[in-house]
């Protein structure tokens, strides 16, 4: 799709550099935003209950369990979810091909 011209946005937890760098070479045009804060800000704000299931071994391979989060050197957006207030969740709609 981004061949075409389409923006396209992806959430994605990538925890390794490499791999992210892999990425941003194979899309080109990646724009990177991170989200930090503490694990128990992550988790309280994570409906997934994702980060309670890491450390219990139920997801392989999540940021931080087993292996540390390296964070991005330059992200064009960063959010520091220990200090900011994050609005709810909120649908921004969409359209779909005819």
């Amino acid at each position: 799709m981004a061949r075409n011209g389409v923006v396209v946005i992806v959430t994605a937890i990538s925890f390794d550099r490499k791999v992210r760098n892999e990425i941003r070479r194979t899309v080109g045009d990646l724009v990177e935003s991170y989200a930090h804060g503490s694990l128990d800000e992550l988790a309280r704000q994570n409906p997934g209950d994702l980060y309670e299931k890491a450390p219990q071994g139920e997801i392989e391979d999540f940021a931080e369990f087993p292996d540390p989060y390296q964070p991005p050197l330059c992200p064009a957006v960063t959010c520091e979810m220990d200090e900011e207030i994050v609005a709810e969740p909120r649908s921004l709609g969409h359209t779909t091909a005819q």
